[in-house]
Formats: structure tokens, sequence, C-alpha cells
């Protein structure tokens, strides 16, 4: 829509689009809702800080420095001068506005309830998207100005040495905090991959039973064993922690391995 809004003010009336331009300029801003399946959506959206346009804003100031020149020399003193380098350093200026302001609009950084999606480039696009799961570290870079700001770098380390540097990401604690809030409530299995879904417990259940079955009819050198004891007493734990085992379950598993 802001598109849309931006080309309408510099004189391209909708009826002048095409509708292969049409197209295109959907698809730019709005990658992430075009790819989602069919029981994804997403729970987190990252955007650009304002300092963003700090630099091209200065470039901007800068690079019209010559022609606002020439024109008050022109105004003060009659001189004719060439406009032509004036001019063509004005309009780099332009563009670089206009070049931050559709990066702006159309990057896309989103959060689903089963992937990481990144999308960016203007002219090309680079898109980057991750399970959950294969995701390993997402850690935050901000100095001194950025944390005035609220503003920072978002790194993100996938399996694979799969690096991404998404830099002036406004919130960027935020988004880290998004991100580990979907992770802890991210529970596959063989039913669904989704966020926030009640799993099949009764499924988890049987297969924990299976393993604690597993490890109770061992033979008795490898049951006695601490390093395998603390092992099975770990996955109960777990087990127990996220739900699954209830703690009279949990306490009558313990104590036949305790008594192996």
């Amino acid at each position: 829509m802001t598109l849309h809004l931006f080309l309408y003010i510099i004189g391209i009336p909708p009826c002048r689009w095409s509708v292969s331009a049409q197209r295109f300029l959907v698809d730019m801003g709005n990658y992430v809702q075009s790819h989602l399946t069919k029981e994804e959506h997403v729970v987190f959206e990252a955007h650009y800080s304002w300092c963003i346009w700090i630099l091209p804003v200065i470039a901007f100031l800068f690079l019209s420095a010559p022609l606002l020149l020439a024109l008050q020399q022109e105004t003060s003193y009659g001189e004719t001068n060439d406009m032509g380098f004036p001019c063509a350093v004005f309009l780099l200026g332009v563009w670089i506005l206009i070049y931050t302001f559709i990066r702006t609009q159309t990057d896309e950084f989103a959060i689903t309830n089963q992937r990481l999606i990144i999308k960016t480039g203007v002219i090309s696009r680079t898109t980057l998207e991750l399970n959950l799961t294969k995701v390993e570290t997402i850690s935050v870079d901000q100095d001194i100005v950025s944390r005035l700001f609220d503003a920072g770098q978002v790194s993100i380390k996938g399996t694979g040495s799969t690096i991404c540097n998404l830099k002036c990401i406004d919130a960027p604690f935020d988004f880290r905090k998004a991100f580990q809030n979907v992770l802890g409530t991210y529970i596959p299995t063989h039913i669904n991959d989704g966020f926030n879904m009640k799993p099949d417990v009764d499924f988890i259940r049987r297969n924990a039973d299976v393993n604690v079955q597993q490890t109770s009819s061992a033979p008795t050198q490898a049951k006695g064993g601490i390093t395998e004891k603390s092992e099975s007493l770990l996955k109960l734990k777990s087990l127990l922690d996220a739900g699954i085992l209830t703690q009279e379950e949990f306490d009558a598993e313990k104590k036949k391995i305790l008594n192996a």
C-alpha cells in the first residue's frame, strides 16, 4: 500500500500500472504472506529502525550542495554555470533516498510458528528460510548510539554455518525474545509441526514407556552403571518438565531405575 501511494505521489496513477507491475509490487512487500504453508501463520515481524535513514539523509544533503551552490551563484551574480554535474549528483542523492525508502518497505523479517523467514533486496532478491530447530543462535550487537534509539544488528546463525546479519533492526531484543518464545512452544510430533498445537500426548507417552522398558530390560551390568542410571533419570526429568509425564509416573519410573 505504501509503495502504491509513493508511485501515485510521483505522478504514476494506478490506471497506468501494468498487470505485471502490480503483481511485482504486491510480491515485493508481501513475500512472507504469499509463501506461508497451510497451517503456518506469522507470530512476529521485525522492521527497520528509523536510524537507517541517517546516512542516506546525510548523503543527500552532501550531494545536493553542488546544485544549491550553483543556483545561488546564478541568482546572486548572474553567472551561467554548467548544471550538468550538479544535477547528476543531486539525482544520485535522490536515488539514495528512494532506494532506502523502497528497502524499508519491501524487506521482510518474520517469525512464523514453523520457520524464520527473511527476504531482502530491492532490484535482486535474497531469501533465507530456516526451520525453528535449524537456528542455533540469535545474537544482538548494539553500540552506544544504537542503545539510545533501541536499534541494533541481529546476527542469525543456523546449522551448517548459515549466517545472516540484519542491520538497523528496531527493538532487536524483542525479535530475539519472540523467537525464543516460539521455540519454547514448538513441539514437533508425527501429526503436526505447528505452534501452540496440542501434541499427541498418548503417542509420546507410549514411546516414553517403551524407552523406559528398554532401559529396565538391559543387562544387569549395564543397568547398574551410574552413567546409564543418570542418563535415564535425565530423560525422565525432561519428560516431566515437558508435561508428558505426571509426577506420580515420574516417581514410579525413577524408583524402578534406582532399584535396578
